[in-house]
């Protein structure tokens, strides 16, 4: 949300907020255009590092003892919600990251 923010704020899609907080215009086009391309490019920096760390850094006996079945105990149920939740949360950055790009899109436009 607060990337959502940060990208409103300086594609002025807001002017009442910019307004509010006292931001300054940007100079110009092309410099409004950098420090989009470098928040772009920063949120697929984090998206990758974290797709990388947990790729490789998680603890694969944990992911197994779920996926067994049988009697659960309530940290293995609990370990299954949080799963789906995660599914869930995917789902909404995914979302997000399509308003931020139309976002940009309709700035340049």
């Amino acid at each position: 949300a607060s990337f959502l923010f940060v990208l409103a704020c300086v594609t002025e899609t807001m002017p009442q907020v910019n307004e509010f907080l006292e931001l300054r215009l940007l100079p110009s086009r092309r410099y409004r255009s950098t420090i989009l391309v470098i928040l772009l490019i920063d949120a697929f920096g984090c998206f990758v590092s974290k797709w990388i760390l947990d790729k490789f850094l998680m603890d694969k006996s944990e992911s197994h003892v779920a996926a067994k079945g049988g009697s659960k105990s309530a940290a293995d149920k609990e370990e299954s919600l949080l799963a789906e939740e995660e599914q869930e949360n995917k789902k909404i950055l995914v979302a997000m990251a399509i308003g931020a790009v139309v976002i940009v899109v309709n700035s340049f436009f």
